[in-house]
């Protein structure tokens, strides 16, 4: 969610939220909210505009979820018609091809794409007691191969992160 859509719906709640109190304080008859402070012109371009906003922010973030979809194939060109490799498979393919690295415990794995072709994210969680340079440079040959050899995709990037080594067990 970019910066303007949290501004857009950081409004859009306040405009809820100011729309509520002032229906609770009219129904339970606090007199400023009777149309004192306000004359009818202004209090009916006020609920105009209020209701318009209302509305268009109200389309816009049940619109978001829809623009905002990532692919959910990859397509290759082939000679003879196009092929469609969907995401989670070449995020399967990725994930038991890191998991077969000796000390992986446990990954993550984010698929997406830029203009030289697909970017593997694969966040780690390491076992004790593993050189995890090596261990990240082998998941980046095996992912890299893998998803090559089994979808014919290219892939640019492979970044591994290790963001967790896992507790040494406890002797009983």
């Amino acid at each position: 969610m970019t910066l303007f859509d949290r501004m857009l719906l950081r409004l859009f709640s306040l405009l809820v939220l100011v729309n509520v109190c002032w229906t609770v304080l009219g129904v339970l008859g606090v007199p400023f909210v009777d149309n004192s402070s306000l004359s009818s012109g202004s209090s009916v371009i006020a609920l105009w505009v209020d209701l318009g906003l209302m509305i268009v922010l109200s389309v816009r973030f049940l619109l978001y979820r829809l623009a905002r979809r990532r692919p959910p194939s990859f397509v290759k060109d082939a000679g003879t018609g196009e092929i469609r490799i969907g995401y989670e498979t070449v995020k399967e393919i990725a994930h038991r091809a890191a998991k077969q690295v000796r000390g992986v415990e446990r990954l993550q794995t984010k698929i997406s794409a830029d203009q030289e072709g697909l970017v593997v994210l694969m966040d780690v969680r390491s076992l004790p007691a593993v050189d995890v340079t090596a261990m990240s440079e082998q998941i980046q040959e095996l992912v890299m191969t893998a998803v090559r050899n089994y979808t014919s995709l290219a892939v640019s990037k492979v970044h591994v992160h290790i963001v967790a080594i896992a507790p040494e067990a406890v002797a009983k």
